[in-house]
């Protein structure tokens, strides 16, 4: 029988009569998925497995891709907690040096639509091309920034795969406060209860009282800003808006 050996020049096995078998290009590849339709889940499953790859359905230390097609699961933070505790730090500084990339169901499609029409490609390059962005299924409000502010949280809301509403609708996922106009306003509020100064002059903060209401998001101009230098949703909980819900202006 003709014994297999690595060939060092291509991704295949080289039997000794010189005959290939070509190497699956999932091979090493373990893949969790999250948040997904029957449908999408099963299609990825079965292209996965023709690539030569293995689905893992929780998300444990021995996954190398997680697939999604929104941010926040509970396999999503997961990612996080695991690295932590891999290399003992903060959850937070994991979200920066997590190693797992997080994709979208597309990159397995594209991968096994090359594989199946026999044309050469690299899994990883593809993937750099399906990256899931930060902010994917996140719906962004904001209240106590000027109208600059506005514009430049809008604009980075987008790049990162976010939708942002100048109103608190129903499909808001995080409502952002600027801290310093928070403790600005805060401030304004406990000298106001020292003076004669009229209730006209305090903001209602209907949104933020919203917000409250609907168990929403309500982080700090930061979080953002993470989430975007670091192409990861980070916690929440790590940059709350510390404010008074009956302070901060709409």
């Amino acid at each position: 029988m003709s014994r297999l050996r690595p060939n060092v020049n291509s991704n295949t096995m080289l039997y000794d009569d010189n005959s290939f078998l070509q190497r699956k290009p999932f091979e090493d590849y373990i893949i969790c998925c999250t948040g997904l339709s029957v449908a999408t889940k099963q299609a990825l499953y079965s292209q996965v497995e023709e690539l030569g790859g293995r689905i893992q359905p929780d998300f444990t230390n021995n996954v190398t891709h997680l697939i999604a097609d929104k941010v926040g699961s509970e396999k999503y933070k997961a990612r996080e907690l695991i690295e932590a505790r891999q290399i003992n730090i903060t959850n937070n500084q994991a979200a920066l040096r997590c190693k797992v990339p997080i994709l979208t169901p597309l990159w397995a499609e594209q991968c096994y639509e090359y594989f199946k029409n026999n044309e050469n490609f690299e899994p990883n390059t593809i993937s750099k091309l399906h990256t899931l962005l930060p902010l994917t299924g996140c719906c962004i409000c904001v209240t106590g920034l000027s109208g600059e502010e506005r514009e430049a949280v809008e604009k980075l809301t987008v790049e990162n795969g976010g939708e942002y509403s100048p109103a608190l609708t129903m499909p808001c996922t995080h409502l952002i406060v600027k801290i310093s106009f928070c403790l600005m306003v805060t401030l304004f509020v406990f000298v106001k209860e020292r003076t004669s100064l009229t209730h006209a002059n305090v903001p209602e903060g209907r949104k933020y009282q919203a917000a409250v209401k609907r168990n929403l998001h309500i982080v700090s101009l930061d979080w953002l800003y993470e989430c975007a230098n670091r192409k990861v949703c980070v916690s929440e909980h790590l940059y709350p808006a510390l404010a008074n819900p009956d302070s901060v202006s709409t």
